[in-house]
């Protein structure tokens, strides 16, 4: 009877999880990874089955979500698009759109039954491509996600979402959310990116692991071209990137 009663609970946390639309999979302690054979299929969902929405190449780098089963949850490479309603976008010049829906579904095709690969919000500006009737195709990145077999992707590890270790016992580090990060490498600068407020970058040997906005460091030249650890929080405006608000090391 005990047995059946845990069963029968195990099963009503589900359906409740369910009802929220909260996905199940867990996050991935690596946050890039890179394509190891050439056109892989990204896929609308964690089946061999699913729709493709295009393919990635070999030596690709591509930035890590999640995994579910034995599929990596990345986010859509820059020349992947989407489409969304076009009722929801207002124009603000030849290159952006703004959404005016609280929140907005990102889909693989123009159509209500294609597949919701993202959500943005309201204030979010996109890059429309073309008119579809009643949608829009725009681009995607870095508001949209696909799904690639774990087969075909060599995760590179990076030292992320870690507690930065404390002089005194008094400053207890909280757990990070998903878009808090402690990372270390080495700062260079990066040159002017259109629609990016990046500044500089974050790299771990000739990989560039990250873009940083950094604009609240007074003394920068101290840290450029030197291993640091930084701590900041991630973006997504025009790009990904990590606005800095403390350095460690490097001088």
């Amino acid at each position: 009877m005990k047995k059946k009663i845990i069963i029968t609970t195990l099963v009503i946390n589900l359906i409740f999880i369910s009802s929220l639309n909260i996905p199940i999979f867990s996050q991935s302690s690596e946050l890039l990874g890179k394509v190891n054979k050439s056109k892989i299929n990204v896929r609308t969902d964690s089946r061999v089955n699913a729709p493709s929405l295009g393919y990635l190449t070999l030596g690709e780098t591509v930035q890590i979500l999640g995994e579910q089963f034995n599929w990596y949850k990345i986010i859509l490479p820059e020349r992947f698009f989407s489409y969304a309603y076009a009722t929801y976008l207002k124009k603000k010049n030849n290159k952006q759109v703004e959404v005016t829906a609280n929140i907005l579904n990102l889909r693989s095709s123009p159509s209500m039954e294609a597949s919701i690969i993202g959500k943005v919000k309201k204030g979010d500006i996109l890059h429309p491509l073309e008119n579809y009737g009643e949608w829009i195709k725009l681009k995607c990145y870095p508001h949209a996600h696909g799904w690639v077999h774990k087969k075909f992707i060599d995760t590179v590890s990076i030292e992320a979402k870690k507690p930065i270790e404390k002089s005194t016992s008094e400053d207890i580090v909280k757990p990070l959310s998903l878009d808090d990060f402690h990372l270390k490498g080495i700062i260079s600068e990066l040159k002017p990116l259109q629609d990016c407020q990046a500044n500089y970058k974050l790299k771990k040997g000739d990989l560039c692991i990250f873009f940083l906005k950094i604009n609240k460091i007074n003394n920068i030249e101290d840290f450029v071209n030197k291993e640091v650890t930084i701590k900041g929080t991630r973006q997504y405006n025009g790009c990904t990137y990590i606005d800095v608000e403390s350095i460690l090391g490097g001088r």
